[in-house]
């Protein structure tokens, strides 16, 4: 298994009852090198993302059916973001194969490993993505699929944010320690 990177900082500066008492309204998410911010006004890093529609970030955090701030009603949580967060996931990996030139089977090896659900929850360990991510009230704790699915719908909701700009998602997707 290769190494996973380092912790991610997030700062959680209120809550948002209106959606939850228990899931915090995140503004800023530092993931390593990459800023995840949400809000309006919000100028572009070079060496980070930025977040201009909060409910990228927020249908990202979901675990369970909810209903966002902007009244959009999630009935699989953030399951259906984290289908497009693997798809990008794939494409991503798989270009960074073709651009090293790896042959197929290598590639193949490094997709399979870097993309499965084992790897991606310790990811989110790693990053200690957990706490970020309403959950069930009556669940005591998040399984490694859970987290995958947190960090999958992550890298979804970056692609959606950034329109599929494929140098914002390889910082995000390196910083996540997968490149």
């Amino acid at each position: 298994m290769r190494a996973i990177a380092r912790p991610v900082d997030i700062d959680v500066p209120s809550s948002s009852p209106s959606i939850n008492p228990h899931p915090p309204t995140i503004i800023t998410c530092h993931v390593s090198s990459a800023q995840v911010c949400g809000g309006e006004d919000v100028h572009r890093k070079p060496a980070g993302v930025l977040f201009r529609v909060v409910t990228n970030l927020e249908e990202a955090l979901w675990a369970y059916p909810a209903t966002l701030s902007d009244g959009r009603r999630l009935p699989d949580g953030n399951k259906s973001l984290a289908v497009v967060g693997d798809a990008v996931l794939n494409l991503v990996v798989k270009h960074h194969c073709y651009v090293l030139k790896m042959k197929r089977g290598p590639a193949s090896d490094l997709l399979q490993e870097v993309t499965c659900n084992a790897y991606l929850g310790a990811m989110s360990s790693s990053h200690e993505i957990a706490p970020f991510v309403a959950m069930n009230p009556g669940s005591r704790a998040m399984s490694s699929d859970m987290r995958a699915t947190a960090v999958e719908a992550i890298i979804g909701a970056v692609y959606r944010d950034c329109g599929g700009d494929h140098d914002t998602l390889v910082n995000v997707i390196t910083a996540l320690g997968v490149l």
